[in-house]
């Protein structure tokens, strides 16, 4: 980067904070830049009227982008997979992405373009605005963009196409039934062909910017990538007065636990979800009263899928569907739990762990890279092989038998600690 004054930036960022962790740490990084001396724009791919508001003054953003459309599917399925789900799969993957990309305003000279998320479709808005203005690029990791281990991929699929399978048993509908085919079809293309397909371009394109950032230590490990990419530890951060107040809550927590468990993650099957079913289904045997809240709304088609299946594994009682909850009263009602089940395939710095701990709620998890790095030597947390059901239901069962657990603070930094630290980290492999 330059040395003509104030560091100007683009930063191509999705602020739709309900897409979880990775878009509310760049919604965070998009805020802080102008208090550290950055002239910030933005490219959004997504936002809400709440996050817009917010950044107009602070990042305003240049225009708006989105991957144009292969084919009409208005059902919201990924039915066209199975159309031709090879060759549009290879169109979708390709470095060639045909885009959509609307300015409001005239791009001019800037330092570097940021893309701020591990998808294509974002690297590749990032390198095109690059090759127009002649300027440095950086990619940041929030997630692998691939996995080097096969057997990860597997973990991941298995367990996404379990949670569909017993949706389909529970309705035991024709359309549940052809959703499944079409999402075994899109999962299997989408995680098994990551190998051939999506690891070679992923590559290829990320070979192109000039400096690959990661927000996790575990992330370059996913990816063979150790060498090739500059790795904070961790690169999320807290607001100040909501570590504060998850420290206050810690020391406030009952003696009695109002709740047996937790799940509050983002209900989504690649966060473990037909695992924590069943892992509630084989708990129930032994503790018939034991109930787990899940952060997901009767309302919502998710919720409706985990009451169908609740109703089918004959565990409906021992399910509590919290619906959205204002996040301080959430905080509240978490640390008034004996535990947080945390069977997630795919994390790198899982939020919904740390806060966990922060408010000193043991946790049993799946023993993946983002949860082993970064939280696997603390006491309080408790790990199993990924996709070992049985063991993450025998552990709970510990941990709920167990009085006076020490749950030990993970390593944590404030928002404005990491946006300095990405600032030093950009102005030193930019030069």
């Amino acid at each position: 980067m330059t040395g003509h004054g104030a560091v100007i930036t683009i930063e191509v960022a999705e602020l739709d904070l309900r897409k979880g962790g990775g878009v509310y740490r760049a919604y965070k990084m998009l805020m802080a830049r102008s208090s550290m001396g950055v002239e910030c724009h933005s490219i959004l791919m997504s936002f809400t009227k709440e996050t817009l508001r917010d950044v107009l003054n602070l990042c305003p953003p240049l225009g708006f982008a989105s991957l144009k459309r292969y084919l009409n599917n208005e059902s919201g399925h990924p039915l066209w997979l199975l159309q031709r789900p090879l060759s549009l799969l290879l169109k979708l993957l390709s470095p060639r992405l045909s885009l959509n990309l609307r300015l409001h305003r005239e791009i001019k000279r800037t330092d570097v373009v940021i893309c701020h998320h591990e998808d294509l479709v974002c690297q590749k808005i990032a390198l095109e605005i690059s090759e127009q203005t002649g300027s440095k690029v950086a990619a940041i990791l929030q997630l692998p963009p691939f996995y080097r281990d096969r057997e990860r991929i597997l973990n991941v699929v298995s367990s996404i196409l379990l949670f569909h399978r017993l949706r389909t048993i529970a309705s035991s509908s024709l359309t549940d039934l052809m959703n499944f085919v079409n999402y075994f079809a899109y999962y299997n293309i989408k995680y098994n062909n990551a190998f051939s397909i999506t690891s070679s371009t992923s590559e290829s394109v990320l070979r192109r910017f000039d400096l690959v950032l990661a927000a996790s230590r575990s992330i370059p490990i996913e990816m063979g990538w150790e060498d090739k990419i500059v790795a904070m530890d961790p690169g999320y951060g807290f607001d100040e007065e909501d570590l504060n107040y998850m420290r206050s809550l810690k020391l406030k927590r009952p003696e009695k636990p109002g709740l047996h468990a937790i799940f509050p993650a983002r209900p989504v099957p690649e966060k473990g979800l037909a695992d924590l079913l069943i892992v509630t289904k084989i708990i129930a045997r032994s503790r018939r009263d034991f109930k787990i809240a899940i952060t997901a709304s009767e309302k919502d088609r998710i919720g409706t899928s985990i009451i169908k299946i609740a109703k089918k594994l004959g565990i409906l009682d021992n399910i509590l569907l919290t619906g959205y909850i204002p996040r301080r009263e959430f905080l509240r009602f978490r640390a008034g739990a004996k535990l947080t089940l945390y069977p997630s395939h795919v994390d790198a710095y899982p939020y919904a762990v740390a806060e966990s701990l922060l408010l000193g709620t043991p946790v049993a998890a799946y023993d993946i890279p983002g949860l082993r790095i970064n939280y696997g030597k603390l006491n309080g947390i408790y790990l199993v092989k990924e996709g070992d059901i049985e063991a993450l239901a025998q552990k709970a069962l510990e941990i709920l038998d167990t009085k006076n657990i020490e749950v030990e603070e993970p390593k944590v930094k404030l928002f404005s600690e990491v946006a300095i630290e990405e600032k030093k980290i950009l102005e030193k492999h930019l030069k």
